[in-house]
């Protein structure tokens, strides 16, 4: 599901708002989203953080209202350069943006609370390329 086209490596944006936008924006010009579905992430992320855990996030729409803005399962990550302010007192550093069917969603969640899990797969996927991320993930 993830695409080496959707990785996105050594960016330098300021807060949490702007990554959303970012990743939001690069989904819809693959046409996996509408613009209303980036507008929903923005307002989920309002509504309830969606901090995981050491340094990640998983911003995406309000499952309720966002379904029918999705035109394709997509799955959209950055790497921040440096550490961004998510919530109160949680920073974030790796950002992966979801718009997916509900199983594919929860299936995502599974796969990212594992790597969340173990500082070493942490560490060890803030300093892989593209392609060892695409093929990690896509296991």
């Amino acid at each position: 599901m993830l695409k080496k086209e959707m990785i996105f490596l050594d960016l330098d944006l300021k807060n949490k708002e702007e990554v959303i936008r970012f990743l939001g924006n690069k989904l819809y010009e693959q046409g996996n989203i509408t613009k209303d579905y980036v507008e929903s992430m923005i307002k989920r992320e309002q509504e309830m953080s969606t901090y995981l855990k050491n340094g990640i996030a998983l911003p995406h729409g309000i499952m309720s209202e966002s379904l029918e803005g999705i035109y394709e399962n997509g799955v959209a990550l950055a790497v921040i350069n440096n550490e961004i302010e998510w919530d109160q007192g949680n920073t974030v550093k790796i950002v992966l943006a979801i718009a997916a069917d509900r199983i594919t969603h929860m299936d995502i969640l599974a796969k990212i609370a594992k790597i969340a899990s173990d500082n070493e797969k942490i560490n060890k996927l803030l300093t892989m390329s593209e392609d060892e991320i695409v093929l990690n993930f896509n296991k």
